[in-house]
């Protein structure tokens, strides 16, 4: 009897938490196609608004302002159902929601991200990152790895390249807020922001191809 006990909860020990982790995945499926349309929906208002239809970029305005990203977090919070706008984690009532957010790959800065760009608190407890961008600009660059790690030439030095990006700007969603796991492809998506439409971030660390899968039906 003793053995078989012992038996039935090694067995629950390995079962039941992988059974909470598929239940609470299929929340966070769910919510990321939510939020997906929320934000579709909210540039869609915005566009009719400013008398533009199909460009993002009435809300995700470039602009060498300094305060560029809260300005467009701002603009978009106004077609949002929002409870508050935090301009980083110094602003007021806001550390709370300013945490490391874990990588989908550890190999990649050492496996967390630290950001402290503009969040929007919406009412059903999910929280947009806002990150303005330039809708066209070349930066400098290196070439990376499968992890996006910059690569190095024989001397240690690391390979450099000029790259191009036509994004808008860049929306991290937590679907769930501030409570765990935080960690991207999971509970945490990263959208890009185009002209004309609004993709999940295919870059490894980021879980990208897992956001992508949510959104196709895939997993």
């Amino acid at each position: 009897m003793l053995i078989t006990l012992v038996i039935i909860g090694v067995i629950a020990a390995i079962t039941v938490p992988n059974i909470i982790q598929s239940s609470q995945n299929k929340e966070f499926h769910s919510a990321l196609k939510k939020n997906m349309s929320v934000i579709r929906n909210a540039l869609d208002l915005a566009q009719i608004d400013y008398g533009i239809m199909g460009d993002n970029s009435v809300v995700f305005t470039p602009s060498d302002s300094q305060d560029k990203h809260y300005e467009t977090a701002k603009r978009f919070a106004k077609y949002l159902n929002t409870v508050k706008i935090c301009n980083g984690r110094l602003d007021n009532n806001c550390s709370d929601i300013y945490y490391k957010i874990k990588y989908d790959v550890k190999e990649y800065a050492n496996g967390y991200a630290y950001t402290n760009y503009p969040k929007i608190v919406l009412s059903d407890g999910s929280i947009y990152e806002i990150q303005q961008d330039d809708c066209g600009s070349y930066y400098d660059s290196c070439v990376t790895d499968e992890y996006g790690n910059c690569k190095k030439d024989d001397n240690g030095n690391v390979i450099p390249t000029v790259g191009y990006s036509d994004v808008c700007g860049y929306i991290i969603v937590d679907v769930n807020g501030a409570k765990a796991p935080n960690q991207f492809g999971r509970d945490i998506f990263w959208l890009k922001v185009y002209k004309d439409k609004i993709i999940i971030n295919n870059w490894t660390p980021s879980g990208g191809s897992k956001g992508n899968d949510i959104m196709t039906g895939k997993i």
